[in-house]
């Protein structure tokens, strides 16, 4: 899995969770400032078992910041 990241304003760090029905994966923390940056997320590893998802959890546990997110994208 792959999706890009920006901070609109602020910076920080996000968690990043796929995940199937509120049950998450492994999370990955991702440091998001003022530029795209590129997160891959290997899911054979963070969702080891795991043979369907549903959703992408994005999780701010610092300071606020608006956060933009662009080209999700699953591949096999």
């Amino acid at each position: 899995m792959s999706l890009r990241l920006r901070a609109l304003s602020g910076s920080g760090s996000v968690t990043v969770a796929p995940s199937l029905d509120g049950t998450r994966c492994g999370e990955t923390s991702v440091t998001v400032g003022p530029d795209f940056g590129g997160v891959t997320i290997d899911l054979a590893s963070v969702c080891a078992g795991q043979t369907e998802l549903n959703a992408i959890t994005v999780d701010n546990p610092g300071n606020p910041l608006v956060l933009l997110v662009d080209e999700v994208r699953f591949a096999p």
